[in-house]
């Protein structure tokens, strides 16, 4: 998401204040419902290893907490987009609520074909 982000900060910038403007709130909202759906899929293939019991709250908090910090960063610190520090700490920040106490002290590692997770 980041490094998306990162290739053109200043349109995604326009885009976020304009697009409730001009397709009003139910298109963002619909986009972000998308995003917790992949994401309650995801953390669903995954319960064992998960603190939260509920995923739709848990896939809520995810997504709008990543969406926040990334919006900040595009307007705060644009240059963060351009190296992986910014990622590993939301990584990071969504690992330490998500994984029980004992896995997510670990360092995070890569999954094979998923987001980053704790080894």
């Amino acid at each position: 998401m980041l490094h998306g982000h990162a290739l053109k900060p200043e349109l995604h910038r326009v885009m976020v204040e304009q697009l409730p403007r001009i397709q009003g709130f139910d298109k963002v909202r619909e986009i972000n419902r998308m995003a917790q759906a992949l994401v309650r899929d995801y953390l669903q293939r995954h319960t064992a290893r998960l603190r939260p019991k509920n995923l739709e709250l848990a896939s809520f908090l995810i997504v709008y907490a990543v969406e926040a910090a990334t919006h900040a960063a595009i307007s705060e610190r644009p240059v963060a987009l351009d190296d992986d520090e910014l990622s590993e700490e939301i990584s990071q920040i969504a690992l330490r609520y998500l994984i029980t106490d004992a896995v997510a002290s670990a360092p995070a590692v890569p999954l094979a074909g998923g987001p980053v997770a704790a080894a």
